[in-house]
């Protein structure tokens, strides 16, 4: 548990020094030409786009494998971008799913909102409760996606099935 916090923390702190430099770079070249300053901002955009896969893949080493907290930020930016597009795949799957879940279970209550806005009563919180519960299903989810997405990554990447993992369990 103290990996994950540890990662959690070491990513946290990537991106507000990323924020920060690329923040003191729009102020300074603001002044200079603002042409510089919009196509810096739009490249901050895509290298953030860039590094979703490894963002969303590097709890999983540490998580799973106990590795530090570099081994594990190494690994995952190599495997985040080697395995770009499956992981973009993935993620965009997880988040049309995870939409339409949230716009199915947010249905009823938009309806009880339109037909009557004014009145809150239990039902309202009822509504409410089944709409946060569509969180609470989808975010498990998503990890339980990513995780198979880290796994079959590094099956292809070190050889090790779950085939092998299942004989070697028999063997105990």
């Amino acid at each position: 548990m103290k990996q994950i916090v540890k990662v959690g923390l070491a990513l946290i702190l990537i991106i507000i020094i990323f924020v920060i430099i690329i923040g003191f770079i729009s102020v300074i070249t603001y002044e200079i030409t603002p042409v510089f300053t919009v196509l810096l901002i739009i490249l901050t955009i895509f290298a953030l786009i860039a590094l979703i896969p490894f963002m969303q893949l590097v709890i999983f080493p540490a998580l799973f494998k106990g590795e530090t907290v570099r081994k594990s930020i190494i690994k995952c930016f190599y495997l985040g971008f080697k395995y770009w597009g499956s992981t973009i795949v993935i993620l965009m799957i997880i988040g049309i799913a995870s939409t339409v879940i949230s716009m199915f279970l947010q249905l009823p209550f938009s309806i009880k909102m339109i037909i009557s806005p004014e009145q809150t009563g239990i039902v309202s919180y009822m509504l409410i409760s089944l709409y946060s519960l569509s969180s609470a299903i989808i975010i498990p989810v998503m990890f339980i996606f990513l995780a198979f997405q880290y796994f079959s990554i590094t099956e292809k990447e070190e050889g090790i099935s779950l085939k092998t993992k299942i004989e070697a369990f028999d063997k105990l």
